[in-house]
């Protein structure tokens, strides 16, 4: 009996995201994660069907970016068949020929351990270990007989679309709350860790809100992880962990970008880190995961700050 081999899920997904970087590289464009492919708009961060509206973080945001972009979903709920029969009713609720986007999560699993001491005293104690696994999740648009809230209001996107060339209140108003020192620049744009500052070229310098935010996500991605924030050592580059960084800092841009509902349009800059993230990507296969969830947390600590700042206003 031939033994089946057991699937290198690590490896798998990053080939997927390898051969959208090498995509990027062969055509010489900047990569975008938040854009769809058939339609051109921005695809807003993926969520959960249930809990209702909550994000997917991590590896797992990126996957169904990547799926919504290749498959121009125009929904941002994803869902198990199982959770499709509940809430549609329906047996067979999937539309027939629709291919699933794999996910992952982490099973716990325990170990028994024996040590020794100094003294020959043995003991047994358990020890967690992280197993990855993985299930299947369909987009809305790829189920029948939903409700219509798991659909994007055409009145949202009319209104979003006439803000594309001005600045945006809502998102001014999450950048202000970060408390972050913020200057105008004559040059690029730029974190700057020995003093802690942000440094932004003129709104109007920009092609669009888009542009504008894109860049701006980017370098508060920089901001949060510094040594008295989440600490990802920006102070002592060398060469493959700052485009590392810059990994980080744009998957945390474009998580961010599409919370806000936002296109990503990535600077020209991210062209010249290709190289340098397929060879990060090919020599570590858990690469893009720790980048993502390094993304997550700095989206996460945005979040939190704004969350603060608006309930301190409320009070």
């Amino acid at each position: 009996m031939v033994k089946r081999q057991k699937k290198d899920v690590h490896q798998v997904i990053t080939n997927q995201v390898l051969e959208a970087i090498d995509y990027a590289k062969v055509n010489n464009i900047k990569l975008n994660w938040t854009k769809s492919w058939k339609s051109g708009k921005a695809i807003s961060r993926p969520l959960r069907s249930s809990p209702f509206g909550t994000p997917y973080k991590g590896i797992n945001a990126l996957l169904l970016l990547m799926s919504s972009s290749i498959n121009g979903f125009d929904s941002p709920y994803f869902m198990t068949y199982k959770q499709a029969q509940e809430i549609t009713g329906l047996e067979k609720p999937v539309i027939t020929g629709s291919k699933g986007t794999m996910v992952v999560f982490y099973k716990q699993l325990t170990r028994e351990e024996k040590t020794t001491d100094s003294n020959g005293v043995e003991t047994v104690q358990e020890v967690g270990i992280p197993m990855l696994r993985t299930f299947t999740v369909f987009n809305a648009c790829q189920v029948e007989g939903l409700p219509e809230k798991f659909f994007p209001s055409k009145q949202d996107e009319k209104e979003l679309d006439q803000n594309q060339d001005s600045k945006i209140d809502y998102v001014e108003e999450f950048f202000s709350n970060q408390g972050a020192k913020e200057f105008e620049s004559n040059g690029g744009a730029f974190y700057r860790p020995s003093d802690d500052s942000i440094h932004m070229p003129k709104f109007e310098r920009f092609s669009s809100s888009s542009a504008a935010y894109s860049v701006r996500s980017h370098e508060f991605m920089h901001w949060t992880g510094s040594d008295h924030r989440l600490k990802r050592g920006l102070s002592a580059y060398d060469r493959p962990s700052y485009a590392f960084e810059e990994l980080v800092a744009e998957l945390g841009a474009a998580f961010l970008m599409s919370d806000f509902g936002l296109l990503q349009e990535p600077s020209e800059d991210t062209i010249a880190y290709l190289d340098s993230w397929s060879k990060c990507l090919k020599e570590n296969k858990k690469a893009i995961f720790k980048a993502c969830t390094l993304a997550s947390q700095g989206v996460d600590f945005m979040h939190d700050l704004n969350e603060k700042a608006n309930n301190n206003k409320a009070a």
